[in-house]
């Protein structure tokens, strides 16, 4: 205890300790000794605890401990770092609190970190100093930099698990009051499934990603989003599951994107839709899915695979990719379909094709503001009606209205029972220096036959006549 009549200045430093038994204690310390400077730190001065001036607080710096403390069946233990200054009327709390509740892996948790100590500088790293939890100005909230953790939690049959960071930064004159909430929550429901939602991305070094915050709120009003969500769900014989389901949200450009993949099946029926990617099926490039630009579509790039029967009816997407751009309203879509009915047969759409043999890849359907600009599709099918069989390999038609032409390849058969067979084969293919191209059988421009290229193979008896 100091006191000196000049300024009517008392101070007190120190500090206390109480003990309970079964390892209770309460600590209070009042300001901070000195640190020697090291070959590799600064000294740091020692602080004084509690500063009266004429009987008003001036400053305090103090640090109050509680551990092995029982509330409500669980144990408690608490740290915090109190500071106050007249200068600004300025209010600093520190530290952080964890409640337990059970023992082993059924243990509930609760903690709260406000503000973050420092990390040291590195060979390969710049040093992280320490920042406040709560900040307080003139009785008002400054900023706030705070970490809750809740884990094993159970609440009505399902057990969470969540990780928050929320910072808050109140307005000055040159931004506006900003708050934002970063981290993770995992529902699981014994009886549905699971759920993890995470807000924001990780920093990382390679490639180099500064990281994002989940959720941003600027005057008030949400200005950001980055929301991951990552499901498996179960009930009533169907499953929906999400892998990646990403929605991100820029007020500034009005900006809404949703990417990742979902899957919905029941019995032995599926169906998945990825929004965007960067797979060989998104072409190797980057995509984003589903885009809105001021609540308007802006683009969409979607693959859809599926497995559905209905009765004796079955239908199948093998990535089947669509397409919208509507700077350019232009619509594409590639990619296979099949259906097959039993007892009839099977008939296999093939839309656009892959960059093969030296030739490069071709889009399937392709529309723009609303008519065709060009089709390349193939049909393989097998089907058969009595004691007729249909048959079609590789029947590929190609058309563009560019050049208004519309071209044929490929080869289509016929077998009727007791009488023969026919097959048709529409032009033909060759290679050159390693390069394979076709030649088309059938190709009509502007509406006029202008080349047919066409083999046919039989062997067909009628009676007698063969």
């Amino acid at each position: 205890v100091n006191y000196t009549s000049t300024g009517d200045r008392f101070t007190l430093t120190g500090d206390a300790t109480a003990s309970f038994g079964s390892g209770k204690t309460l600590s209070l310390i009042l300001g901070t000794s000195s640190v020697a400077a090291t070959t590799s730190t600064v000294a740091i001065p020692a602080t004084t605890g509690m500063v009266l001036s004429s009987g008003t607080l001036t400053s305090l710096n103090a640090k109050a401990t509680a551990t092995g403390w029982s509330i409500a069946g669980g144990t408690f233990n608490s740290t915090a770092h109190v500071n106050y200054t007249s200068t600004g009327d300025r209010f600093t709390l520190t530290g952080d609190a964890t409640a337990i509740f059970g023992s082993g892996t059924s243990a509930k948790t609760l903690s709260l970190v406000l503000g973050t100590s420092s990390v040291a500088a590195t060979t390969s790293t710049v040093a992280i100093p320490a920042t406040d939890g709560m900040v307080l100005s003139s009785g008002t909230l400054t900023s706030l930099n705070a970490r809750g953790t809740a884990s094993n939690w159970s609440i009505a049959g399902t057990t969470l698990s969540a990780t928050a960071l929320v910072t808050y930064a109140a307005a000055t004159n040159n931004a506006v009051e900003k708050m934002t909430i970063t981290g993770s929550a995992t529902f699981t429901q014994t009886d549905l499934g699971t759920i993890n939602v995470k807000m924001g991305t990780a920093a990382t070094t390679s490639p180099a990603n500064p990281g994002t915050a989940g959720l941003v709120l600027s005057a008030g009003k949400v200005s950001a989003l980055d929301m991951t969500v990552d499901s498996n769900l179960t009930t009533g014989g169907l499953t929906f599951s999400t892998v990646g389901m990403r929605m991100v949200y820029d007020e500034p450009t009005a900006k809404y994107s949703l990417s990742g993949l979902s899957s919905f099946s029941y019995n032995s029926n599926s169906i998945s839709v990825n929004l965007g990617g960067a797979d060989s099926y998104f072409g190797n490039t980057p995509t984003a899915g589903l885009v809105i630009t001021s609540g308007a579509l802006t683009s969409l790039d979607m693959i859809v695979t599926s497995s559905i029967t209905v009765g004796s009816l079955a239908f199948q997407a093998d990535h089947l990719r669509f397409t919208q751009n509507n700077s350019s309203r232009v619509f594409t879509m590639a990619g296979t379909t099949r259906f097959t009915a039993t007892g009839l047969g099977t008939v296999q759409a093939t839309f656009g094709t892959s960059a093969a043999n030296g030739n490069p890849a071709t889009a399937g359907l392709v529309m723009t503001n609303g008519s065709l600009t060009s089709l390349d599709m193939s049909i393989t099918s097998h089907l058969t009606i009595g004691s007729v069989n249909f048959t079609t390999n590789g029947l590929r038609f190609a058309y563009q209205s560019v050049t208004d032409q519309f071209q044929l390849f490929g080869s289509a058969g016929m077998t009727v029972g007791g009488i023969g067979n026919l097959a048709v084969t529409f032009g033909y293919t060759s290679t050159t220096n390693g390069v394979t191209s076709t030649s088309p059988g059938l190709v009509v421009k502007n509406g006029s036959l202008i080349n047919l290229d066409m083999t046919i193979n039989s062997n067909m008896s009628v009676g007698s006549v063969v």
